[in-house]
């Protein structure tokens, strides 16, 4: 069942998203669905979010709380200057070492448990983390396979 929120997000789309990270992973589970999906998006952190200092080099737009009018005009100019153009939203954001990375679908190589920690395998490079195979393969939008016990590979990962 569906909220009032996701069936307006669903049919009638959207220009701006102001979406809080830790709804990010629901919201990449809709956007599939979605019959006009939003041209930007923002990104909002928590009171507490110490750990995104490196974000607004990643990602399109964020706004640390608290929520000024005038870094919300900073960020309005940005997206709306006409040269503007959007980064693919294709990623996650994955919590390691106190701070938030953001990590592409297509980087994604594989993840496996060690130690009762999870281990990110990336293009990028190798993060650690805490949480459940099941979780983490249920929180992304992508195929990934149990290749053995507590290792998941990204089928549609490319060398």
């Amino acid at each position: 069942m569906t909220t009032y929120r996701e069936n307006a997000l669903l049919i009638e789309g959207m220009d701006w998203l102001f979406i809080r990270i830790a709804l990010w992973d629901q919201y990449q589970l809709l956007a599939p669905l979605l019959v006009r999906p939003p041209k930007k998006v923002v990104f909002l952190s928590p009171a507490t979010g110490h750990n995104t200092g490196n974000l607004p080099e990643r990602v399109d737009a964020h706004l640390k709380a608290p929520y000024s009018s005038a870094r919300l005009s900073k960020v309005w100019e940005r997206l709306s200057h006409p040269k503007f153009t959007a980064r693919p939203l294709d990623f996650f954001f994955l919590k390691t070492r106190f701070r938030y990375e953001v990590v592409r679908y297509r980087d994604l190589h594989q993840v496996c448990m060690w130690k009762g920690r999870l281990q990110i395998f990336t293009r990028k490079g190798e993060f650690e983390t805490r949480g459940s195979l099941t979780g983490f393969q249920a929180r992304l939008p992508i195929p990934l396979a149990r290749v053995r016990r507590g290792w998941l590979v990204n089928e549609a990962y490319q060398p």
